[in-house]
């Protein structure tokens, strides 16, 4: 990491945020005004304007308590009723007017509060001191409210039960209220919050904490360009609250989906730091490029696909999380929109859902809240698998090679494996797992502030992340920060900003268990003269981890906006943001690494890439809201947008460094070995509608429409018009459910629309030339054949579902169906040999998903003392590849495309796995024979398998010829679960809390690449080995051990594939909050501690180092090939949480 850059960077950021904190502390103290109590007041210091003519005394008292609001108690036989009162208009005290009353009728009046008795007065002539008595029996009751985080709340209404006397707290929660001495009961109240009553006993200072009123939070959903109430969605959208996200520590904001929505698949790809996540919502939609959803951040469009650095030359590649430059703890809400309704907003992006993420913003009339939370954690791999030592790698090796020898074969390195004096064999015994594993620290620092005026709001955060991988050299170091400000110009003006900056670093060119795998045991680590020992075919692991490597990310995400009310019902918004990425990646492979000389060419080398990534998005919004008649409510938002991508990419390798360990930059490199680069660039142009409309809050419509323009496509068929259209009906709001008192809310809603995809190079649809050397002269070549005539992808989707809720809001859910048909798929086709070109990308397939999705929510327990909560959702997918292009079919594969271990063919899901049958193994050659047929024109014998010998897999012969050919291969089952979800649990009982987060998935395959055990080469293997197949073990769980595999036991079959199903417990986190009235003896509102566990159970018979780990993460389809990239790893936490 450039140090420079770097302190300049944090010294920028110190200053900016030091600068902003004391301009919000000015405008703060300037702007904030405390409110004010209500106080009772003697009958002397109220002045009214009052004439009495010709009034009994009832109307007089009653005339007075009109005007003054003082309350008159009296016996209506101590009043003279045929007495008269008279008094001139004017202004006077009530005193005064009750010294009148006294003089005439011989009263005298007694003041308590604001509560005045009439009673009989003795003497014929009082003063006004004894006429009145003023006894104002109130005790002054203050303290603080604050949120559960021990966060001042302004603006709490706090009153006196049963009565008007009241007052709200102030920017600093705090209150002070004058009140009756027979007060018993005090109330506080506030809009997110539940109501709290607290009885008044002998205190004078009151203060309380305010819990959350989750119902009423999630009752707003964040959709698209715009929020609803929950009971208003006519769309299927699932959220998330920052409660659920402050559970769980996670190193990717992707990670918090997990289990907890129902038809979102999230799995890990493996466990290295900065991996990337596969998402994926409501199925496979699309065959080109990812299925990943569109992620849109406070407001942006954001293309999580679009983050990958690619050295051509060296073959050194990084596939970028995009969502690492996030901070979990700066996110407010997730919402995810699943059907069209919802996402047809965003139009040609939004085929495979859209997840909006918000963040937290400061809150009107708050004071400065500081918040800092720090956790540490310990990360192990998960101990499921072990290596063989050097003496058992030796007779494995031994016995395979002698396998292959006595079967008839030649070959010279199998002669050299069997003959104990050829030196085949090194001396040492080393167990590259202990030497490259390390128990790994996790360490994160975050502190944000967060609080407002009345004119101005502001949130700003900055948080350190610092991850080892549990593999030596790997590391995953992040620093990143947040300004969200909105400020109130006038009454009608609004402006704010979204701003948020990240450096990350991600040297992580380790290869995990590949690199544990491939050296063998019996080679040292050093040379006799302290030299790492090399071997021709790989290099020592040991050495490798010493490699130089960086990837650094500088990200910047910002938006600055404007509404502006053109009326009471109709608000302009105006946005500029700009998303910039810039990936610089550095390598420098030392001499003694296989990479650094190219079998002897060189003397180290040296690689940079870097890729720059730029968007830029305008746009202006129109929003109506109205209610006619209070019963028709419509909401429109109408607006247009415009988005630039542009993307640069530039690599150079260099070799000949003069040392290996100084002097590695680039600059350094004596040879230059290539130079490379490219840009490119597209553009969208966009205009959108939706309009809700509700009739008296049970009938429900929404349409939306998005017509977009890419510069992706040709002139034909660059536009594309995508609509939806949706219905609801609040049942629970009809007349005829009154009776029903458990049931609080039932919703039926349905929705039909169109999505689309782009997912294809910004230039397809023209034949590109690249540059070239033509007898020594520059040229350019057609290298790319582009297609005019290819189009939008789209998506149609049909959703019906039910949401409700019962017996107090204790009991809510949602049940959906689902249906999606993406016709007009995009794909790429392979073109002959002749043509010149090597594809051509076009429209001619289609694709189906349908579902059922459950969600379930209950609160088991809900009082003072103790609440327990239980949620959870499970979904069930079916895709089906309906209509591929026929040029692409071979016979092999009845029709199908296929690609690996994996097969695209048509009435079959994506992902289905193509292969043989495995019928156990050949326990004879007599066996072998007896399976096998003779030609019938010369009698020879034409053996089942060709190259099969006792210990081999036997493979079911389906056609019936008795030989095992290709056409025997069939469907074998697909790496789709049949379902999936996750469920978690909350207790707590007073400080403490415990919550827990499953997930699981049922019901698919994959294909464990280390299972099976090929020896090509000296490699490692598992100990799983050593139960393999010998005349003496005739019942082995694997194959004999044979060099070379002449059967080839590794092909696609059943016998390597395996069930994958999982249950998993995803985290488990036990909290602690201090009491508040310790905590500030030491000036902090409020303290947590708490320890947390991840991957602590997993249930599965999957024989894998992870069930849930894919090897192509950024593979749409193919999912199933597992090659044990990195082991699976727990981790256990540490962490506190203090506000101040």
């Amino acid at each position: 990491m450039n140090k420079k850059i770097l302190r300049q960077f944090i010294m920028v950021t110190k200053y900016s945020i030091l600068g902003f904190l004391l301009q919000c502390f000015f405008i703060h103290f300037f702007l904030v005004q405390a409110a004010s109590a209500q106080r009772y007041q003697s009958a002397k210091e109220v002045y009214i304007e009052i004439g009495l003519e010709n009034a009994s005394l009832q109307e007089s008292f009653s005339k007075l308590q009109e005007v003054s609001k003082f309350y008159f108690s009296y016996n209506t036989e101590d009043l003279d009723s045929k007495l008269r009162i008279n008094l001139l208009q004017k202004k006077q005290s009530v005193a005064d007017v009750l010294y009148h009353i006294s003089r005439k009728a011989g009263l005298k009046f007694k003041q308590v509060n604001n509560h005045i008795t009439v009673g009989m007065l003795n003497r014929e002539k009082a003063s006004l001191a004894q006429s009145l008595e003023v006894i104002t029996q109130e005790v002054i009751i203050k303290g603080q409210v604050a949120d559960s985080n021990g966060q001042p709340l302004p603006g709490v209404n706090v009153y006196v039960k049963g009565s008007t006397l009241g007052t709200i707290t102030d920017a600093e929660g705090k209150y002070k209220l004058s009140a009756p001495n027979d007060a018993t009961t005090l109330v506080f109240s506030s809009i997110g919050y539940q109501r709290k009553e607290i009885t008044i006993q002998d205190d004078t200072e009151i203060s309380v904490r305010l819990v959350e009123d989750v119902k009423t939070l999630e009752d707003v959903v964040v959709v698209g360009y715009g929020v609803t109430e929950k009971k208003d969605l006519t769309g299927s959208v699932t959220s998330i609250s920052s409660k659920e996200i402050e559970n769980v520590q996670v190193n990717s904001v992707d990670q918090l989906l997990q289990g907890k929505m129902s038809g979102v698949m999230v799995a890990n790809s493996n466990a290295q730091p900065g991996a990337r996540v596969k998402v994926q919502i409501r199925g496979t939609a699309s065959l080109v490029g990812s299925s990943e959803p569109l992620y849109v951040i406070d407001g942006i469009p954001y293309d999580a696909d679009n983050m990958f650095v690619y050295n051509s030359r060296s073959g050194v590649s990084k596939d970028v999380n995009s969502m690492l430059n996030l901070n979990a703890a700066d996110i407010e809400s997730i919402d995810v929109l699943k059907d069209a309704s919802a996402s047809a907003i965003y139009g040609s992006r939004a085929a495979n859902g859209v997840v909006i993420i918000t963040t937290k913003r400061g809150k009107k009339g708050q004071k400065p809240s500081f918040n800092l939370r720090h956790y540490t954690s310990l990360t192990r791999k998960v101990d499921n698998y072990n290596l063989l030592n050097a003496q058992q790698f030796k007779g494995i090796m031994q016995e395979a090679a002698q396998n292959y020898l006595d079967q008839g074969f030649n070959n010279p390195e199998a002669e050299r494996i069997v003959d104990p004096n050829s030196g085949y064999f090194y001396e040492g015994d080393t167990d590259w797992g202990k030497e490259l594993f390390q128990t790994a620290t996790v360490s994160s620092w975050d502190l944000s502030v967060r609080g407002g005026s009345e004119n101005t709001r502001y949130f700003a955060s900055f948080s350190y992340f610092d991850q080892e991988g549990i593999m030596k050299g790997d590391k995953l170091e992040r620093y990143s920060g947040r300004l969200n400000l909105d400020a109130t110009i006038s009454k009608k003006l609004k402006f704010g900003t979204n701003l948020n900056f990240s450096y990350s670093n991600n040297p992580t060119l380790n290869k995990g268990m590949d690199a544990v795998l491939r050296f063998r045991p019996d080679a040292p680590i050093y040379n006799e003269d302290g030299t790492y020992f090399t071997d021709i075919r790989e290099d020592n692991p040991v050495a490798l981890a010493t490699a130089k490597y960086n990837f650094e990310s500088y990200r910047f995400l910002g938006t600055a906006f404007g509404t502006f009310d053109l009326s009471k019902d109709l608000q302009l918004k105006s946005s500029l943001s700009l998303n910039l990425g810039n990936f610089q990646q550095s390598i420098y492979n030392p001499s003694y690494l296989q990479a650094g000389t190219n079998y002897g060419k060189y003397q180290g080398t040296g690689q940079e890439a870097n890729n720059l990534t730029t968007t830029r998005i305008f746009e202006n919004t129109l929003t109506y809201n109205k209610t006619f008649s209070g019963i028709h409510k419509v909401n429109i938002v109408a607006g247009v947008s415009f988005q630039e991508d542009k993307n640069k990419n530039s690599s150079v390798v260099g070799a000949d460094y003069p040392f290996d360990q100084t002097l590695t930059n680039l600059s350094s490199a004596s040879r230059p070995i290539s130079t490379s680069g490219y840009s490119s660039g597209s553009g969208l142009s966009s205009c959108f509608l939706r309009a809700n409309y509700i009739l008296k809050d049970r009938y429900l419509a929404t349409f939306t429409s998005r017509y977009d323009g890419s510069s992706k496509f040709a002139e034909s068929n660059k536009y594309g018009f995508f609509p939806s259209g949706a219905l609801a009906w609040r049942v629970s709001n009809e007349s005829f459910m009154d009776g029903l008192n458990f049931l609080n809310d039932l919703k039926l809603r349905t929705s039909a629309g169109f999505t689309g995809t782009q997912s294809l190079g910004n230039y397809a649809w023209r034949t590109l030339f690249s540059p070239v050397d033509y007898m020594q002269q520059p040229a350019i070549y057609p290298s790319t054949l582009g297609n005019d005539k290819v189009k939008w992808e789209t998506t149609f989707m049909v959703d019906a579902g039910i949401d409700f809720s019962l017996f107090d809001h204790r009991l809510s859910g949602s049940i959906g169906y689902y249906y999606k048909d993406t016709d007009d798929m995009l794909m790429v086709v392979t073109l002959p040999p002749s043509s010149g070109f090597k594809n051509i990308p076009t429209n001619l397939g289609r694709m189906t998903n349908k579902g059922v999705e459950v969600e379930l929510s209950a609160d088991i327990l809900r009082n003072q003392k103790i609440e327990w909560k239980v949620s959870g959702n499970i979904f069930f997918n079916r895709n089906e590849v309906k209509k591929l292009y026929n040029g692409q079919a071979t016979s092999s594969t009845n029709g199908g495309i296929f690609l690996g271990r994996e097969v695209l063919a048509e009435g079959y899901p994506t992902g289905t796995f193509f292969g043989y049958i495995a019928d156990g193994l050949f326990q004879s050659q007599e066996e072998i024979e007896r399976l096998s047929a003779r030609d019938p024109e010369t009698g020879e014998l034409i053996l089942y398998q060709k190259y099969a010998a006792p210990g081999d897999i036997k493979f079911v012969d389906l056609n019936g010829d008795s030989v095992i050919t290709t056409d025997d291969r069939t469907y074998l089952g697909n790496s789709q679960p049949k379902f999936a979800g996750g469920f978690q649990t909350s207790v707590k009982y007073k400080g403490l809390e415990l919550t827990a987060y499953f997930n699981f998935a049922v019901g698919h395959k994959k294909f464990y690449n280390n299972s099976y055990q090929q020896i090509f080469r000296p490699s490692n293997m598992l100990t799983d080995v050593l139960h393999h197949w010998t005349p003496e073990n005739p019942n082995a769980t694997y194959p004999r051990m044979v060099f070379r595999d002449p059967n080839s036991n590794r092909r696609t079959s059943t016998f390597y594939l395996h069930d994958a199903s999982y249950l998993r417990m995803n985290n488990l986190r036990l909290a602690y909050t201090l009491p508040q009235q310790v905590m500030e003896k030491f000036f902090i509102r409020s303290a947590q501690v708490y320890v947390a566990g991840t991957n602590l159970l997993t249930f599965s018979g999957y024989p894998g180092m992870d069930p849930e780990a894919t090897s192509l993460p950024r593979d749409a389809v193919f999912q199933g090939s597992d090659n044990s990239l990195y082991p699976a790893v727990r981790t256990y936490t540490l962490g506190v949480n203090l506000s101040f």
